[in-house]
Formats: C-alpha cells, structure tokens, sequence
C-alpha cells in the first residue's frame, strides 16, 4: 500500500515532467511597416504578451526576411525583452530586433514583408530555463525599401535626355529632307 502511495506521485511527476513547455504570446509591434534608403537600419519596437496561465521564458529570437537586407534581434531583443513574462501579463515597450539595408541596394525598391519569431517556453519546476526553444509567437512586418534620392534625379535626367535626343533627330531628320527637296 505504501508503495502504491509513492509510486502514483512518482509516475505523474514524470509525465509532468514530460508535458510539452510551449505557450502562447502575442507580439504587438508599434510599427509593422517601416521605410528607409539603402544604408539605412530600422528598429522595430513592441510589446509582448503572454497569453498562457504559466510563467514564460522569452529565450531567443529570430528574423525571416529574404533580400537584400542584415537583420539583427539578438543584440536588441536579449538585451531589452525580460527574460521571463508573468501569466497573462504584457511587457514594455522595447526594441526587438533592427533590420539594416544593403548600401548599395540592388533589389528592386518597395515593400519587402519577413516575420519575427519569439522562441522560449512555459517555466517548469526548476525555474527559468535558457535552453528551451519552442516557437512561442510570430509577428508579421513589413520594410519599405526607398530609392535614394540620387536614384530618381538620375532617372529623370536620362528622361529628359532621351526626349532631347529624341526632338533632335526628328529635327535633323527633317532637315535633311527639306535640303533633298531643294536640291
């Protein structure tokens, strides 16, 4: 009897134990698009919160965006996000992560999407755990990737003379033929 006693705690500690430490947080960013020239670095900044009846570990992080860009969340997001959020509550506003754009940028310009990815998990019995990395909530966002202003006088002067040397050879052209009808 007693040994029934001890082995049912025993059992369901080690499916405890067991359970999966995943969580639900919400990741509010202030701005989900932001624009900039090439050589330019943005920071994304926001909130989190946790939406789970447990304590969290905010862990680690990442970025997804494809082109022509250098992301970084760890230098902003681990030095600023806390490294745990109480059940149901929300977080100050910090910075998340930066993305910096390539100079020179080579891409066609406008919108780029990407989305971040805050990894961690729910707190177990032996506190706060650094090593566990389940995907705890994504935000979706946006860069804006602006010509430089360079960019679009040189166009507009390429414009121009394109039309120039366009009116100049109608010109030339009839020239030309005004002289033959002379002759």
């Amino acid at each position: 009897m007693k040994l029934q006693r001890l082995f049912l705690p025993a059992v369901m500690a080690l499916f405890l134990a067991a359970a999966p430490a995943w969580a639900d947080i919400v990741i509010t960013l202030d701005s989900s698009t932001l624009s900039g020239l090439p050589g330019d670095t943005l920071t994304f900044t926001g909130t989190v919160q946790n939406l789970d009846s447990a304590i969290v570990d905010l862990n680690d992080c990442q970025v997804n965006l494809s082109g022509q860009f250098v992301t970084d969340c760890v230098s902003s997001f681990l030095t600023f996000a806390p490294y745990t959020l109480d059940p149901l509550a929300t977080s100050f506003d910090f910075a998340m992560f930066t993305i910096s754009v390539n100079l020179p940028y080579t891409d066609l310009p406008g919108l780029q999407s990407g989305s971040f990815d805050v990894l961690g998990g729910t707190e177990g019995v032996g506190g706060y755990d650094p090593s566990t990395q389940n995907l705890l909530g994504t935000a979706d966002f946006s860069v804006n990737v602006v010509p430089e202003p360079g960019t679009a006088s040189l166009l507009g002067l390429e414009g121009l003379f394109l039309l120039v040397t366009r009116f100049s050879a109608v010109a030339w052209r009839d020239m030309v033929k005004r002289r033959l009808k002379s002759c």
